[in-house]
């Protein structure tokens, strides 16, 4: 199975959103076809093993190039990292 980079661009405990800074063939990354990957950081460190199945896949543009931007859904419950939380909860809600 072919591994891409990407960058993560929405979480929840449902699922999460990535970004492809190149256009994906649909055959690979169309809805319902298998993803597992791991979203790593370093400052705060955290690791994330996950898994799951793309639900929609959409074309973008990024600085003109072509690019592919995916949902994804955890296949099941995916407990997430405290520091990864505490991510969303600061970047995800205003006052």
């Amino acid at each position: 199975s072919p591994q891409e980079p990407c960058t993560l661009m929405d979480i929840s405990v449902g699922g999460l959103r990535l970004l492809f800074e190149r256009g994906l063939p649909e055959e690979t990354f169309g809805a319902g076809a298998p993803v597992k990957g791991k979203i790593q950081s370093s400052e705060p460190g955290f690791v994330l093993n996950f898994e799951g199945k793309v639900v929609w896949n959409r074309r973008a543009a990024l600085v003109g190039e072509a690019a592919t931007m995916i949902g994804v859904t955890f296949l099941d419950y995916t407990d997430l990292p405290e520091t990864l939380l505490h991510l969303i909860d600061d970047f995800g809600q205003a006052d």
